[in-house]
């Protein structure tokens, strides 16, 4: 991630010690000793609908992507290249079997896993959330306008996904079409506050 010729002290990089991701770290250090030894691993795993299985993998990579970690590997029950989210996984223990790393072919890599219909959407945006939406969807989808605000032209999941993320920015967003979408986030907002009147 940083250049090696960079200068001491000229970058420094700053991540949150959450106490999740302190408990993770057992999971990652078995992770990352297991591919590297080449040793199977077994585990509980819920899935994203709470369905529990136990699992038996090949563990061969690790993936950061943005706030999760993921391992990649084959699974022997599925017989199929497989992701998992570290923090679903339970009861991980290496085993003394070790493996020789697969092949895998381009047709049969693991799914990345659920991928939610996308709608474009229109918002407006307060400069405060501003840089937040150009890191995400660069500085061409972020338009300034008179009243001080910013036309944000966005692609979100048509579905709980997106509007948990935008329901995330608070007062400082305001969708504004289409329409369609703009009702489905507002009754998603009043189910939301439910619990609270």
């Amino acid at each position: 991630m940083v250049n090696p010729s960079a200068s001491a002290g000229t970058i420094q990089l700053s991540f949150h010690n959450w106490a999740g991701r302190s408990e993770l770290r057992h999971i990652l250090k078995s992770c990352q000793e297991a591919i590297s030894r080449k040793k199977v691993l077994a585990f509980d795993y819920i899935d994203k609908d709470g369905t529990a299985t136990h699992r038996t993998v090949e563990p061969d990579q690790l993936h950061f992507s943005e706030n999760s970690r993921y391992l990649k590997g084959f699974c022997l029950g599925r017989r199929a290249e497989r992701i998992f989210k570290l923090s679903r996984i339970n009861r991980l223990d290496a085993r003394e079997q070790t493996f020789i790393p697969r092949e895998v072919l381009p047709e049969s890599a693991p799914e990345t896993g659920y991928q939610p219909e996308l709608a474009e959407v229109q918002a407006w945006v307060t400069p405060g959330v501003k840089d937040r939406f150009i890191e995400r969807y660069g500085h061409r989808s972020v338009q300034p306008h008179v009243s001080g605000k910013f036309r944000a032209t966005i692609q979100v999941p048509q579905s709980p996904i997106g509007f948990q993320f935008l329901a995330g920015f608070g007062t400082n967003v305001e969708i504004a079409e289409p329409q369609a979408y703009v009702e489905e986030f507002r009754e998603y907002l009043l189910e939301m506050a439910k619990p609270y009147r």
